[in-house]
């Protein structure tokens, strides 16, 4: 038992470094071909050039994906694999999803933009604004890149069924309502965090289905998905518009949501 746990240790921090160097490459501070002098988050910080407070902000967002895709990471099933090897795996990806053209469905991009536009009031260049504007979407990127690798698409491909799938199924917002959850104590932390990866799993499942329909873009494949004559996915949309009038949700509650998605899942 002693032998096994010593010889997590290093994979655990392999996860933890991997997830780090992912986060900072994707804002610009590393990477496979040099940034521009003075124009990555890293050298603004060092310059001076940005306030104290708002490179806490900053690092509270690149902080978030890195301990998101650590969990991913830790929860995958198989061995944990090399930093070289993980890298390879998943940072072209990571990179052509948020340099992609219309990943974000029309409903989701204001909310982007404002974001970005905050981040340029804060003192920060509209390139840097974007790299951080876009890092909470990138949180389910690490699936988005497995189902892509499985079916032989690009990653950007399936990431924008992916988006447009989980806006007409509001997993945007069931994820705010499960993050927003009060914890007292370890226990309802770890509810928390079991909630909002079996969220991930269930949308992971059902746009793999999605990318099974007809249609010659995304657009098309979650229309027709969305249209079949099913009880079960009438009901499932019925619940969650219901469900979204209310302004906060409970433990209960939020676990009945995501229990309905998983249901909707496995009736393929």
């Amino acid at each position: 038992m002693k032998e096994r746990s010593a010889s997590r240790v290093p994979s655990v921090q392999n996860v933890v470094m991997l997830a780090g160097l992912l986060s900072v490459a994707l804002t610009g501070s590393m990477g496979h071909a040099p940034a521009p002098a003075s124009d990555t988050l890293a050298q603004r910080f060092q310059s001076g050039k940005v306030a104290e407070s708002v490179q806490v902000d900053a690092l509270q967002v690149i902080w978030t994906l890195q301990r998101q895709f650590s969990r991913w990471l830790l929860s995958r099933p198989g061995a944990i694999p090399d930093i070289a090897t993980a890298v390879d795996r998943y940072h072209d990806g990571f990179r052509d999803i948020r340099a992609g053209e219309r990943i974000l469905p029309d409903t989701q991009r204001p909310a982007y933009e404002a974001s970005i536009r905050e981040w340029n009031a804060k003192g920060l260049p509209p390139a840097l604004a974007d790299q951080l504007a876009a890092l909470p979407y990138l949180e389910p990127c690490a699936d988005i890149i497995e189902l892509a690798r499985e079916r032989k698409l690009r990653p950007t491909d399936v990431a924008k069924v992916h988006f447009r799938l989980g806006d007409a199924l509001r997993v945007p917002w069931l994820q705010q309502q499960i993050d927003a959850l009060a914890v007292e104590g370890r226990w309802h932390a770890v509810a928390r965090g079991a909630l909002r990866e079996e969220l991930g799993a269930q949308q992971r499942i059902l746009v793999a289905q999605v990318l099974s329909m007809p249609g010659a873009n995304a657009d098309a494949k979650v229309k027709h998905w969305l249209g079949r004559d099913d009880a079960s996915l009438r009901f499932t949309l019925s619940m969650l518009n219901e469900l979204s009038a209310q302004k906060t949700l409970d433990y209960p509650t939020a676990s009945v949501a995501v229990q309905r998605l998983s249901q909707l899942a496995s009736r393929g």
